[in-house]
């Protein structure tokens, strides 16, 4: 499966305190 598609869907979703706790989680460091 695309991975960065879920992302960025999660993305919008969450807000971008959450997402950068679930990124960190699966090991994803991403500044936007």
């Amino acid at each position: 499966g695309d991975y960065t598609a879920v992302i960025q869907k999660y993305d919008l979703m969450l807000c971008r305190r959450c997402f950068r706790e679930v990124a960190t989680s699966l090991g994803f460091r991403k500044n936007r």
